[in-house]
């Protein structure tokens, strides 16, 4: 491209913008930023704008750009007099073509490690969510020796220095943060702690009304701030290792009038909650069990005490409007006593709640602990699941008084089931 006098080689991002560009079109370059690639100065353009298509030819007499960065020399030693402020960037700026740069951001999440194994062998990697004053998220990720390197450096809250990692496309599956990139940060990257002088935020919130839940897919991740309205006791469900974990539910409502189950799976099954308590949860999944309900992830973050002003706004619209509870709409059906209730699937399992129509099957794999009769079956397949529980509940159905008997609320769902299963019309 050329502004008449010099002409510089660019890379742009791929949008609609950009495609209805052609040679010679006059062009408002909305956001950009030069990178130094092997020598070489890249013209980075993050956002562009058409202006005009008159001209078919180049205007003006323009020559080769000369590199307005200064050349990069060996770096001298600090002098005691030198106390000049580290230059860092905005997230924003940060592309697939970046190299030599510095954000200066907050750890918000510090994820447990995890081990992977794929083609290329197995590792660990330690999951982290940064912010930075701009209120621009993104993921980073440290895999094996860097773990040992910067994990006990690393705190939740803390504000940091962070240079040189990898820009990588980012993997939205299990996060509500909106960023196309991510970064990988190794042994060639620098975490430095840094002064916090408080103009990044300790959190922010992506987070959707719960009346809006009702119009999003399944598998989107959000952010949700509520007040709660019930909470369970919790019970344990057997997690693919063979081992014992905790699960919950809780409702939350809020002034869109309408109310959505959460379940709280492993250790937020266990988080200190109250009724009528303001809780602000990161990063939990959309699911279609019962209608519409929400599921926290291994990346969850659970606020019961948060400074925010969705949080404080719902907080004072409790006080004072005291809205009736028994005029919610709840996205996620109730339980009525008698019923058999599908819970979502977690990590390869599922639980079933209740009974069917007050009948216990007394089939093998059941335990009660309390009124709760409850199995967890394993297995990839979805369809396998429905047919096991198809089998179950014609066997319940059956010992009830005969296949002719209807089957309470669940019988549409389980011949839609059965329609999906043998292929039926």
């Amino acid at each position: 491209m050329s502004d008449t006098c010099e002409t510089a080689k660019g890379v742009a991002r791929a949008s609609t913008e950009l495609q209805q560009i052609q040679n010679f079109d006059i062009v408002n370059l909305a956001a950009f930023h030069i990178s130094r690639i092997k020598d070489r100065d890249i013209l980075i353009i993050d956002s562009l704008k058409k202006i005009s298509s008159d001209y078919a030819y180049t205007i003006g007499q323009p020559v080769d750009y000369v590199s307005i960065l200064p050349p990069v020399s060996a770096p001298s030693a600090p002098t005691p007099q030198s106390h000049a402020p580290p230059v860092y960037r905005p997230i924003s700026s940060l592309s697939l073509y970046s190299t030599d740069w510095t954000i200066k951001v907050r750890l918000t999440k510090k994820g447990e490690i995890k081990t992977y194994k794929n083609q290329r062998g197995s590792g660990h990697i330690l999951p982290l969510e940064l912010l930075d004053e701009d209120g621009t998220q993104i993921i980073a990720a440290l895999f094996n020796q860097s773990i040992d390197q910067y994990y006990e450096t690393l705190h939740e809250g803390k504000v940091y220095l962070i240079s040189n990692g990898s820009v990588k496309l980012s993997p939205k599956k299990y996060t509500s943060i909106v960023n196309d990139y991510s970064i990988v940060l190794d042994s060639a990257s620098s975490i430095v702690p840094a002064e916090d002088d408080g103009k990044i935020k300790p959190q922010v919130f992506s987070y959707v009304p719960i009346g809006g839940i009702k119009d999003l897919p399944s598998g989107s991740v959000i952010d949700v701030i509520g007040v709660i309205k019930t909470i369970s006791s919790p019970v344990e469900f057997a997690t693919k290792e063979g081992s014992k974990s905790p699960m919950r539910s809780i409702r939350v409502f809020d002034d869109s009038g309408a109310e959505i189950e959460i379940m709280m799976w492993k250790s937020f099954a266990v988080e200190s909650l109250q009724e009528g308590q303001v809780v602000a949860i990161k990063n939990v999944r959309v699911g279609q069990f019962n209608g519409k309900q929400l599921s926290t992830l291994d990346q969850s973050i659970v606020y019961s005490h948060v400074s925010h002003e969705r949080a404080r706004f719902l907080e004072d619209w409790v006080k004072k409007q005291q809205p009736d509870l028994t005029k919610l709409v709840p996205l996620t059906l109730e339980k009525h006593p008698g019923e058999r209730i599908m819970v979502p699937k977690h990590e390869n399992m599922y639980v079933e709640r209740g009974r069917i129509c007050g009948v216990d099957s007394g089939e093998e794999g059941h335990k009660r602990e309390g009124d709760v009769l409850h199995s967890a079956g394993a297995g990839a397949d979805h369809h396998v699941r429905e047919r096991v529980l198809l089998r179950r509940v014609r066997r319940v159905r059956a010992e009830a008084g005969g296949q002719g008997q209807p089957l309470c609320p669940l019988q549409p769902h389980l011949r839609q089931m059965q329609i999906r299963i043998h292929g039926q019309h």
